[in-house]
């Protein structure tokens, strides 16, 4: 009992003093890739000796923020942010990068905004030492005003990116706007119809397109996507750096020669630098097998021509996300989600008109039968329960 009790306090004194060896950067210790476009903005950290991307405070993910410009709205929005391990002060400082970059106002995630992000919102919602300023949006103008998604944000008061001269650098993306447009001379297009636009014939077209680059080694009309999950029941989406720059699941288009298997594990390993194994198949849409894996251990590293982030997401909540149809089924399929909505509601639902029937019987006769044709209740024969009663 004494040696336990030796090696015990061991190591929880060698715990604090790691603990008290960390190092605590600030942001003066990392540099700043900024990449911008008209409808982009993404301020990646770097390690000033490696000059690679440095590793997040969330789970397998680099450290970066990225802003999009919606065509909807008149104002930028943030669509990923995280900052760095072991820092204090730098996520507010991307966040002030991020601010004097998008001219035109920048707003929360209209998905999702981590706690992190919460907080440095937080800050900029009162009169703050960086003159940030907030104007409410239209639509939430009789809203609270505690809800910082409620707002777009404009500022600071000085330059954030002249503090760092030497830690930043700068290139600007070419913009994907058609170049000498004349409305006057453009072909008139037909509105858009969604009602009558068959959706599903577009995930199949699509899927069957090749890839930019295609060589005869692409087998266009076979497809594996991998619905990866962590013990926590959260699964894996991938955004799209394509024009369409919705979500979607790891996994591509399969080479001639390869398995189903084969593609996705070698399709995962290109696009997340994860390597699968044991892979259990959910599905099949089409031409796309569906397969479902637990993730393995290691750092999610993107093939930024293809996907632009990554996001760890609980099933229940994937519809808050841009996906295809045959996608969102296949991941309901994968995390048993169907029947979990499903099967538990029915037995409650019809447990419960059981109950209120019987109850209603004990109480006897009608007491304002009319004309004496209203029978007691019964709980036999019922018409209109709920299915299978």
């Amino acid at each position: 009992m004494k040696l336990l009790f030796e090696n015990w306090r061991l190591f929880t004194e060698n715990v604090e003093e790691d603990e008290e060896n960390v190092e605590i950067k600030g942001p003066d210790d990392f540099l700043y890739d900024i990449t911008t476009s008209s409808d982009r903005i993404i301020i990646t950290l770097l390690d000033p000796e490696t000059k690679e991307p440095v590793e997040s405070k969330k789970e397998d993910t680099n450290a970066y923020i990225s802003l999009e410009k919606r065509t909807d709205v008149p104002h930028w929005e943030v669509s990923w942010s995280s900052s760095p391990k072991n820092s204090e002060k730098v996520g507010t400082e991307m966040y002030l990068m991020a601010l004097e970059l998008a001219k035109e106002g920048l707003s929360p995630d209209s998905y999702e905004t981590s706690d992190d992000a919460s907080r440095v919102w937080a800050k900029f919602m009162k009169n703050n030492e960086w003159g940030v300023e907030k104007e409410k949006k239209e639509e939430f103008s009789h809203e609270n005003d505690e809800n910082p998604f409620f707002f777009v944000f404009s500022g600071p008061r000085e330059s954030i990116l002249s503090k760092y001269p030497d830690n930043i650098t700068q290139k600007e993306v070419e913009s994907e706007e058609k170049a000498g447009f004349d409305p006057e001379t453009e072909e008139y297009v037909p509105p858009f119809e969604p009602d009558d636009f068959d959706w599903e014939e577009l995930d199949y077209i699509e899927e069957n397109t090749a890839k930019n680059g295609k060589n005869d080694e692409d087998d266009v009309e076979k497809v594996s996507k991998i619905v990866i999950y962590k013990k926590n029941g959260q699964i894996l989406l991938l955004k799209r750096s394509d024009g369409r720059n919705d979500w979607d699941l790891p996994g591509g288009h399969l080479k001639k020669g390869e398995s189903y298997e084969e593609g996705a594990t070698r399709e995962t390993k290109e696009e997340t630098s994860l390597n699968i194994s044991g892979l259990k198949h959910v599905s099949t849409h089409k031409h796309i097998h569906f397969f479902k894996v637990k993730a393995p251990k290691g750092k999610i590293q993107l093939q930024k021509e293809e996907h632009i982030d990554s996001k760890w997401v609980n099933p229940k909540k994937i519809d808050q996300f841009d996906l295809r149809k045959s996608l969102k089924d296949a991941i309901l399929d994968a995390t048993g989600l169907v029947q979990e909505q499903t099967e538990p509601y029915a037995r409650w639902s019809r447990g419960t008109y059981r109950v209120f029937i019987t109850k209603l019987g004990k109480q006897g006769k009608n007491k304002y039968n009319v004309g004496g044709r209203m029978k007691k209740p019964s709980s036999k024969h019922l018409k209109s329960g709920p299915p299978g009663g």
